[in-house]
């Protein structure tokens, strides 16, 4: 009710992709008055970083970044990490994030780890300055259970890191792109899975550390989405046109 209201009231309806929007319509919203407007980063700052791809790292490097919370369910990257670490050599696992937010979860995901001894293998870093290991990650992944348009992938696509993530919120459009005209046509700038599937999560992960055609076809994608789509500056004036 309280959202129909609000629909009712409403000059403009934004959402950030389209899957919400076709959500916000089913329940009740006029579709005249929707309308798209996606989140939007400084695309050139993080461009860069996938140009100075890091030369002295060595082995690959597959990374979660975000806050440590069940939201974020850590505990399928860290299964997903023992079932690569077990068919490939030489990969090493990080989560960057902030322990802070919940800290019995974060001692549980460090539980897990050590159970399933991963050792050096995964290493939790805490708050770090991503313009140091952007260039040195080949896989990003986010196994949320909930998203609306996260950031991260939007920052991964820019430096040209190809992606896994769940098929929650805007994770789809992103990687396969969304209905503005022209962006599907630019090609998978990663691949989606099942929440809660560490097995396809593993799979996935290995797929593209094994395929350095498919990665870096995946790559390109990303990266010239988030520059035709989600440039700051663009989100910036379409909200400076609606107000």
């Amino acid at each position: 009710l309280l959202s129909q209201i609000a629909y009712d009231e409403a000059d403009s309806i934004i959402t950030l992709y389209g899957g919400n929007q076709r959500t916000q319509i089913a329940d009740g919203a006029d579709p005249e008055k929707c309308r798209i407007i996606p989140n939007g980063i400084d695309v050139s700052r993080y461009s860069v970083l996938g140009d100075k791809k890091a030369a002295e790292s060595t082995g690959q490097h597959v990374a979660l970044v975000g806050r440590i919370s069940p939201i974020k369910d850590v505990k399928t990257y860290i299964r997903a990490a023992r079932l690569v670490v077990d068919r490939l050599e030489d990969v090493t696992f990080y989560v960057l994030g902030t322990p802070d937010e919940d800290v019995e979860y974060y001692e549980e995901c460090r539980a897990l780890a050590e159970l399933m001894d991963l050792g050096d293998s995964l290493r939790f870093m805490g708050n770090v300055d991503m313009s140091e290991y952007y260039p040195r990650i080949d896989v990003l992944v986010l196994t949320s259970v909930s998203e609306a348009q996260p950031f991260v992938l939007i920052e991964a696509m820019a430096v040209g890191i190809p992606c896994v993530a769940t098929n929650v919120g805007g994770c789809f459009e992103l990687l396969y792109g969304g209905d503005s005209p022209g962006d599907r046509e630019l090609g998978a700038a990663g691949v989606v899975t099942n929440v809660n599937s560490p097995e396809e999560t593993a799979d996935r992960i290995i797929e593209l550390l094994n395929d350095d055609a498919v990665a870096q076809r995946m790559a390109t994608a990303g990266r010239a989405r988030a520059e035709r789509f989600y440039q700051r500056d663009t989100v910036i004036q379409r909200y400076h046109q609606l107000y």
